[in-house]
C-alpha cells in the first residue's frame, strides 16, 4: 500500500486502505461492502455514512493523490511546466495504484476524477472563462494521463509536462 493513501485514521481513510488492499488480490466487482468494512474495522452504516458505492471510495483517493503540496504555487504561465511536472510526479509516486487501477479497467475513475479537478483548478485560477475550453483541457490532461500509466510511465514527468504544454500551444500543428 502506497503511504499516499495512509495520509489519516478516519473511517472513510479506514475504508479506503481496505478497498485498495482487497482490490490487490480480486476484481472490484468481487468485492462486497461486507468485505471492505470487515477489512476496515468499522461498521456497515459507516460505509453508507461516507459513499453510495464502491466506486466512490475509488474517486476519493483519486482526488487525495491529485491534490497539489499547498506550497506549490497556482497555475500561471510562468510555473504551469512546475505544476504539471508535480502532478507527473504524484501519479508515479503512486504507481501501484493507478497500475492497478489499470489492471482492473477502472481508469475511467482517473478520468472522471482529473476532470473535476482540472476544472476546479480552472476556476479557481481563473485561467478560461469559456466552460468549453474547461472540458476540453481537462479531458486532454485526462487523456495524456491514462495514456502515460498505460505506458508504462515509459517517459519522464519533465518529459511528459514537455509534451502536454507542447500539445496544448498548438505547435503540433506547425509544418516543419
Amino acid at each position: 500500500m502506497n503511504e499516499e493513501l495512509r495520509y489519516k485514521d478516519t473511517v472513510k481513510e479506514a475504508i479506503a486502505i481496505a478497498l485498495v488492499d482487497l482490490m490487490g488480490t480480486r476484481p472490484l466487482d468481487q468485492i462486497s461492502v461486507k468485505d471492505i468494512v470487515l477489512r476496515a474495522g468499522v461498521g456497515r452504516s459507516s460505509f453508507y455514512r461516507n459513499f453510495g458505492r464502491r466506486e466512490d471510495i475509488l474517486l476519493l483517493c483519486i482526488d487525495h493523490m491529485l491534490q497539489l503540496p499547498p506550497k506549490a504555487a497556482p497555475y500561471s504561465n510562468e510555473n504551469v511546466r512546475d505544476s504539471l511536472i508535480i502532478h507527473f510526479q504524484i501519479v508515479k509516486r503512486n504507481r501501484d495504484f493507478f497500475t492497478l487501477l489499470r489492471r482492473q479497467n477502472l481508469l475511467h475513475l482517473l478520468y472522471q476524477q482529473t476532470c473535476l479537478d482540472v476544472k476546479r483548478s480552472i476556476k479557481d485560477y481563473g485561467l478560461y472563462r469559456n466552460p468549453y475550453q474547461a472540458a476540453f483541457f481537462s479531458g486532454a490532461g485526462a487523456s495524456v494521463l491514462i495514456q502515460w500509466i498505460e505506458n508504462d510511465f515509459r517517459e519522464s514527468e519533465s518529459e511528459m509536462a514537455d509534451m502536454f504544454i507542447y500539445l496544448m500551444d498548438g505547435h503540433h500543428r506547425e509544418k516543419d
